[in-house]
C-alpha cells in the first residue's frame, strides 16, 4: 500500500507551518480522506515542494480526492522528478512502461528508472534489470540486466531476490553459482516470498552438502545494501 513519507530533506527545509500542513495531509490520507490531504498538500505543492508535488501527482494519479487525471499526474510527478524526488521518477518510468496516460515509450521509461535507480530506488532497479531482460527499448543485454537486478536484490526487494536465484542458478549474464542462488532463495523465503520455499527445495536437489552449506551461511550472513 502507498503510503506518504515525509522525507529527511523536507523535514530539514520545511517551515513549522508549511510542515505543519503536510503532516495534516499524511493523516488525512491515512485516514481516507483524501479531499483534506489535498487541500493541505497542494499549496506546498505549489510553492515547489518536490515532496508535496509528488503527493498530488499519486492523488490524479489513483483518482483519490480528485478526478483521475494522468496528463495532471505526470506533470506533477515531473515537477517532482526534476527536482530529484525518486519516487517521482520511479513513477513516471511505470507510467511511459506501460503506457498509463501517456503514450508507451520505453526509452523514456528506462531514462526515468535510470535515474530513480541511480537514486538507490530499488524497484526502478528491479525494473531497469527487467527491461534489459527482456530487451525492451535497449538492446536485450544479461549482464546488464544482473546487474540491475541484483543491486535491487541487495538493497531488500523480495521479488529481484528471487529473480537474483534464478540468474545465479541459471549463469544469467553472470557466473553460475549456487550457493549464490541457494543464498537469494533463502533469504526471499525467510522474508515471506511466496515462491521462495520452492526454489530452495528445487535447489537443493542438485546441489552437494557443501554448496547448500555454503549458501546457508551466506544467507546467514546477508544483511540489505543502503540505498
Amino acid at each position: 500500500m502507498w503510503r506518504p513519507i515525509l522525507g529527511f530533506m523536507f523535514l530539514l527545509a520545511a517551515t513549522p507551518p508549511a510542515l505543519a500542513g503536510y503532516a495534516l495531509g499524511v493523516v488525512a490520507y491515512e485516514e481516507g480522506d483524501y479531499a483534506a490531504a489535498y487541500r493541505n498538500w497542494r499549496p506546498l505543492a505549489d510553492r515547489g515542494s518536490p515532496a508535496a508535488q509528488f503527493n498530488i501527482g499519486h492523488l490524479y494519479h489513483r483518482g483519490l480526492g480528485v478526478e483521475r487525471d494522468p496528463n495532471a499526474a505526470r506533470d506533477w510527478y515531473l515537477k517532482a522528478a526534476n527536482q530529484g524526488d525518486a519516487n517521482a521518477q520511479y513513477e513516471l518510468g511505470a507510467m511511459y512502461a506501460r503506457g498509463d496516460g501517456v503514450p508507451r515509450d520505453y526509452a523514456t521509461a528506462i531514462d526515468w528508472y535510470r535515474r530513480a535507480a541511480d537514486a538507490g530506488h530499488s524497484k526502478a532497479s528491479m525494473k531497469l534489470g527487467n527491461l534489459y531482460r527482456d530487451g525492451r527499448g535497449v538492446p536485450q543485454d544479461d549482464e546488464k540486466a544482473a546487474r540491475w537486478i541484483v543491486k535491487a536484490a541487495e538493497q531488500g526487494e523480495k521479488s529481484a531476490q528471487i529473480a537474483a536465484s534464478v540468474i545465479f542458478g541459471e549463469g544469467l549474464g553472470v557466473r553460475k553459482d549456487l550457493a549464490e542462488a541457494y543464498m537469494w532463495a533463502s533469504i526471499a523465503a525467510r522474508r515471506g516470498e511466496i515462491f521462495a520455499h520452492a526454489f530452495v527445495r528445487a535447489l537443493e536437489r542438485k546441489m552437494t552438502q557443501a554448496e547448500i552449506r555454503e549458501g546457508r551461511e551466506r544467507a546467514e550472513a546477508w544483511s540489505p545494501r543502503p540505498r
